[in-house]
């Protein structure tokens, strides 16, 4: 057994525990940047990875190019959102606990991605929640430790209906791997064990009927742990979506299609139109990130009608999950370099053209990327999901429609945005504060954005052959 393709996550594993050590120092800086060598260590390792195929531990452990498509994304948000948060750290009191918990969330979602057995995935499910909780209370006010307490509660509600459809998965084949749920002979009991299984994971991806925690979480918490929400922790329910559901279930795909693509509409729906009314920037991203799972959820709904083109519509989810963390990462870095100075309500951001051009250049960059419009990666990787969705049956044309007309009414709030940031007169003149610290993430995400944009080719071929290997 070949340990050494556990290197990953043995790295960060060991860098959460000597940041952990090292906090009764309380120099955030040393642990900050011990932490960013060790995420970048991890993610050079990782990319070794991309043409492994095995497994470890009987099965409990899955190294495959999803594992590390998948790994990569964590890393990469864990990455952009510690370089964000050298400076908030040290205004939160210098506490290097910070970077320890970011490091042991990253852990869970790559144990999450590389899990061939429900309990193991159920275990990265609850380490990268246990670690979470803290970090959206981390700023102590009374705003951030609501929605934490809020955050634990649901968290812990859908954990327990997780756990249950675990439970009828064992009873049904005396095991919890995941593949053993091909083996449910009883239909009906497959279809109840993965309706608690699909709550438990919608819970974590934030899609309608399943979104009333997240508004209020990523409001509170502190804006980079938002972006790490909204950029990465969503994200280890999509992984779960994909192995449970496309591999381990498919004599429910006539059922579960259908569903998502309810679903899919409802949180498009509900997201956008939402979003149209909020004032608060955060609380906007927010209602964003409920429809931007939608949209996501539409490339699962079409796979499960496409019999030979299932890999295209899994290839429009990769595709639009790996955009999406960079670019609703992006923008969640943004309001956190400059809202701390200015305020969250979309009026404190007139006149940000001027006062935070850097900034707000890039923010722009996510807000084009976000509504979908050329030359962005948000472009491309809505236009894969148009043409699987218009690939499919009659469903698929209805998700397409719903998904063209929500691009449509996000433009407005996005635009909204844009014009007070370049439009707009400010009350204060004065200019705004850019730290580097922030200023290196947003560059990141954006020349990914930009990237991915003018020259898809490559990033669309590699999502393409990662869905081909999950269906083999």
């Amino acid at each position: 057994m070949n340990y050494m393709l556990m290197l990953p996550e043995a790295i960060v594993c060991t860098a959460a525990l000597t940041a952990l050590m090292l906090g009764m120092f309380k120099n955030g800086r040393i642990v900050g940047h011990l932490s960013i060598f060790a995420l970048i260590l991890s993610f050079l390792f990782t990319l070794n990875l991309f043409n492994a195929n095995t497994t470890l531990f009987s099965g409990f452990f899955i190294i495959d190019p999803l594992a590390v498509i998948f790994k990569l994304l964590f890393i990469s948000i864990s990455l952009l959102v510690t370089i964000c948060s050298l400076e908030p750290v040290k205004k939160w009191g210098d506490r290097p606990e910070y970077y320890s918990l970011v490091l042991f969330t990253t852990l869970g979602m790559m144990i999450s991605a590389s899990s061939g057995d429900l309990i193991t995935l159920y275990i990265g499910f609850e380490l990268t929640a246990i670690a979470s909780y803290p970090l959206v209370a981390f700023t102590k006010k009374k705003i951030s430790s609501e929605s934490a307490m809020k955050y634990f509660m649901f968290s812990a509600f859908f954990s327990a209906i997780t756990l249950f459809g675990i439970s009828l998965v064992y009873g049904a084949t005396g095991s919890t791997s995941i593949a053993s749920a091909l083996t449910i002979n009883n239909h009906s009991l497959a279809l109840l064990a993965s309706f608690f299984l699909i709550s438990g994971f919608g819970f974590k991806t934030g899609i309608v009927p399943f979104h009333m925690w997240l508004a209020d979480t990523h409001s509170g918490a502190p804006a980079p742990i938002s972006a790490f929400l909204s950029g990465g922790i969503i994200n280890v329910a999509f992984v779960a979506l994909l192995r449970v559901l496309v591999v381990a279930m498919p004599t429910l795909h006539v059922e579960w299609g259908l569903i998502l693509a309810v679903l899919a509409i409802l949180s498009m729906t509900v997201g956008n139109v939402v979003a149209l009314a909020q004032r608060n920037i955060k609380r906007m991203f927010a209602y964003s990130t409920i429809a931007q799972a939608g949209y996501i959820i539409i490339g699962l709904a079409v796979a499960f009608n496409m019999g030979d083109l299932a890999a295209l519509g899994i290839a429009a989810t990769l595709l639009h999950l790996t955009v999406h963390l960079f670019m609703k990462g992006g923008a969640f870095i943004a309001v956190a370099a400059v809202s701390e100075q200015i305020g969250y309500d979309i009026k404190d951001y007139a006149g940000l053209g001027r006062r935070a051009p850097i900034t707000a250049t890039f923010m722009l960059i996510f807000l084009i990327s976000l509504a979908g419009i050329v030359p962005t990666a948000g472009f491309i990787s809505k236009l894969v999901l148009l043409v699987a969705a218009m690939k499919s049956n009659t469903m698929g044309v209805i998700l397409a429609v719903s998904l063209v007309i929500n691009s449509a009414i996000s433009c407005v709030y996005y635009g909204r945005l844009a014009r007070y940031m370049y439009f707009i007169e400010p009350k204060d003149n004065s200019k705004v504060k850019e730290d580097i610290t922030s200023i290196i993430p947003m560059a990141i995400a954006a020349i990914v954005i930009l990237i991915i944009g003018l020259y898809p080719p490559p990033v669309i071929g590699l999502v393409r052959d990662v869905a081909t290997a999950l269906l083999l």
